[in-house]
């Protein structure tokens, strides 16, 4: 054997193990807030703060086999539920072909079970309309797409046939259900007054329904790193055929669910309605109503001047007595509030006498006795009444004094 024929046998041997795959891609699908950035930052291994950008996002993984062969570059493309969907979707999945050499992951919130089914029939419409409006793929390109799913379906659960309820609803796309944020699911519920077996029905729901689309279904959790390391493990065996030791089906985890495709089956997922049973459905939560205190708005000063005066006058013309105590007594209060501080002159006995001594219906001579308590409250009356005609400050300047005969006449 030649040299030339001896390096040809050798590459030729070793391409096989150090050919790079052709491109795979992976295509995070799901509604803002629901936790797809923080899955994202550590299903591509980075650490640190979590860049929140807007609109279709890139990045890549490179991908190594057990060993240490490289064997490709995973192109990872994140979909933006607040941005134009049609235009993100079609620059990653642009074609038929990278369509079927894909996995597309439909993240959902746990934390929010009453929104989790909602949330997924959204993003499989997504899906369809892709495949059969944007794309514009023939009839018999949509039926190449689900029979060769099926295949993939069959062989990895090692069917012949299809087990009753299984792909009822092919898509003809291989699908990844990623419940986030499983760690908060139970806590949720207890809030919410809700039991386990919410939870289990909520299961039981999406377990049905990842059934009928022959998709895959993982509870994930940043706070369980295993659940995350669970998801780039399968995502990474399905498109690349690397192994891995994590891959067991877990199917009777509340927190870190695992079923991988052609697991499941209806048998399976029935055994969660065995025992007491599920409830009819899994209640959205009544909108808490916060009571905000009503803000007082101040009275203007000689409206509740006023006010007060008519109080006065009622009271007087019943209970004359009463009413002239409550007249002092309003009186000091008013004084003590008025505009800088400013103290409001208080009627004396001498200038009282003047004022009515020096009134234009007559003269009075003197005070009315104390035991005359009708004229006493008509006398601080026409002093409330006084005051109705001053404005701000400055009236208060020209008062009379308290104590100063006379005063009150001089105008």
């Amino acid at each position: 054997m030649s040299i030339d024929e001896l390096w040809a046998t050798i590459l030729k041997q070793s391409s096989p193990s150090t050919a790079v795959s052709s491109s795979k891609t992976v295509v995070f699908l799901g509604d803002s807030l629901c936790g797809k950035r923080t899955l994202l930052s550590k299903f591509c291994g980075q650490d640190g703060e979590i860049y929140r950008g807007h609109g279709l996002g890139y990045d890549y993984l490179p991908v190594k086999s057990k060993d240490d062969d490289d064997l490709g570059q995973l192109s990872i493309y994140s979909i933006d539920a607040a941005a134009p969907l049609r235009a993100q979707i079609k620059a990653a999945l642009p074609n038929k072909s990278t369509l079927e050499d894909s996995i597309i992951v439909i993240a959902v919130d746990l934390s929010k079970p009453w929104l989790v089914l909602e949330c997924l029939a959204k993003w499989i419409k997504e899906v369809k309309e892709h495949k059969d409006q944007w794309l514009e793929l023939s009839g018999g390109e949509r039926n190449d797409m689900a029979d060769n799913f099926q295949k993939k379906w069959l062989k990895a659960g090692q069917f012949e046939e299809l087990p009753e309820g299984a792909l009822s609803d092919n898509l003809g796309v291989e699908i990844v259900v990623v419940g986030l944020k499983s760690d908060a699911l139970q806590g949720v519920l207890n809030d919410e007054g809700m039991t386990e077996k919410h939870a289990d029905l909520l299961q039981f729901q999406l377990r049905k329904k990842c059934l009928e689309i022959g998709a895959s279904l993982i509870y994930a959790s940043v706070k369980e790193p295993r659940t995350v390391e669970t998801l780039k493990a399968y995502v990474l065996k399905r498109l690349y055929d690397v192994e891995s030791d994590i891959l067991q089906a877990r199917g009777v985890s509340r927190e870190a669910l695992f079923i991988p495709i052609g697991w499941e089956s209806e048998k399976r997922v029935n055994l969660l309605q065995e025992g007491a049973g599920l409830p009819d459905e899994i209640p959205i939560p009544q909108q808490k109503i916060y009571n905000f205190e009503q803000e007082i708005e101040p009275e203007d000063e000689q409206k509740s001047l006023q006010r007060v005066a008519e109080i006065l006058e009622q009271a007087a013309s019943k209970n004359p007595t009463a009413a002239a105590a409550m007249t002092k007594s309003r009186l000091n209060s008013s004084a003590s509030a008025s505009p800088g501080g400013a103290q409001l002159p208080r009627p004396s006995a001498a200038g009282l006498n003047a004022s009515i001594s020096g009134s234009p219906g007559g003269k009075m001579g003197a005070m009315p006795s104390p035991g005359s308590g009708q004229h006493s409250e008509r006398m601080l009356a026409d002093f409330f009444n006084q005051l109705l005609l001053k404005k701000g400050p400055a009236g208060a300047a020209n008062s009379p004094k308290p104590g100063t005969p006379g005063a009150a006449a001089k105008k």
